[in-house]
């Protein structure tokens, strides 16, 4: 007999999510079961809107990457008419690229009513980490994360208090829970979770999934080395990939876009 197909996430970031995805994905393991489906869009300098580069490697949108093809599938295959939850996190690196607030929201909006899942949450822009610091601190960490980029970082500050309430308001709107980010999850790097904190950030940035009462196939760092998403660019050279990219114990399965 042939075993119905586990519930779907969908969980979209930049580097954030790239960084903590070994606990993004136990903790949505540990809500939804062990045989989930987890669809993930991320990756380092990731856009909602547009195409973005980092370093060598270059990622479509996310609103123009296969993640909704996949959503199609996943939809007929399971007679579903939405997935379970979903979460968007790294909503201000968009800021980065020059994006005005409202544009950023509404490309936000899009995605999140694209996606239509029954739990939502919305992730907040680290604006107790940046308070601690100067506009000179601001510029320097700028230049570092964002190196290709030049922005005033005092506008750049004033979009993200800006945009951060419009996230509130929208996740008001949808029905989704707002996750506000608190300074104690950064260290100098101020809008990158810091390692030691990552377990316990995405266990409240998941809360909304519901109550963690599944057990969770085996993960580490290294069962997720080597992966790759669906379509991705490579010194300008396009490369492919094959997904579900990872299958776990218990018929948990996860797919990068």
């Amino acid at each position: 007999m042939q075993r119905s197909p586990g519930r779907v996430a969908v969980l979209i970031g930049a580097s954030n999510l790239a960084q903590g995805l070994e606990h993004a994905l136990a903790g949505t393991f540990a809500r939804l079961g062990s045989d989930a489906r987890v669809f993930v869009a991320c990756g380092r300098g990731r856009s909602y809107g547009l195409r973005s580069a980092f370093v060598f490697r270059g990622l479509p949108a996310v609103l123009d990457c296969g993640l909704w093809r996949a959503l199609d599938v996943a939809r007929d295959v399971s007679r579903d008419t939405a997935p379970a939850a979903a979460l968007f996190a790294d909503v201000g690196n968009d800021l980065a690229y020059g994006v005005e607030p409202e544009r950023v929201l509404a490309w936000l909006r899009r995605t999140a009513e694209r996606v239509g899942a029954e739990r939502m949450a919305f992730a907040g822009l680290p604006l107790a980490s940046l308070a601690r610091l100067s506009p000179a601190a601001i510029a320097f960490w700028a230049r570092v994360i964002f190196p290709a980029r030049r922005f005033d970082a005092g506008r750049v500050l004033a979009h993200a208090v800006e945009l951060d309430q419009r996230v509130r308001e929208l996740a008001r709107e949808l029905g989704g829970a707002y996750v506000e980010l608190p300074v104690s999850w950064y260290g100098r790097d101020p809008i990158h979770v810091a390692r030691p904190a990552r377990r316990a950030a995405w266990n409240t940035l998941l809360a909304a999934f519901g109550a963690p009462h599944h057990a969770v196939p085996p993960l580490s760092g290294w069962s997720l080395v080597g992966l790759a998403a669906e379509e991705r660019t490579l010194c300008g050279v396009p490369l492919g990939r094959a997904q579900p990219c990872r299958r776990f114990a218990g018929g948990g399965e996860l797919s990068l876009y």
